[in-house]
């Protein structure tokens, strides 16, 4: 449970990295390159299956149901997969 939440977190903190980034510092860029709505989509999934995960590790924790552990895995593996996917 404990490396499912940090995982989450620091996935959440990537999103929330991609956000202010995206907000700030390129967004010209990526106005220019066509690409902020791909990016802020990644950024949203990011963030919210981080969250998720978060939810399922801690659920599995507290009913010590083992597959709620391997949802969170599954939700922070699918999101970084889809992310590196939609940016590129």
């Amino acid at each position: 449970m404990t490396k499912t939440i940090i995982l989450a977190g620091i996935t959440g903190l990537t999103a929330l990295i991609m956000s202010s980034l995206s907000v700030h510092a390129i967004r010209p860029m990526l106005i220019v390159n066509g690409s902020f709505e791909s990016f802020s989509t990644a950024q949203r999934i990011l963030m919210s299956q981080s969250i998720l995960a978060i939810v399922a590790a801690t659920l599995g924790h507290y009913f010590g149901i083992k597959l709620f552990h391997y949802a969170g895995i599954g939700f922070l593996l699918g999101s970084l997969l889809f992310a590196i996917t939609i940016v590129r």
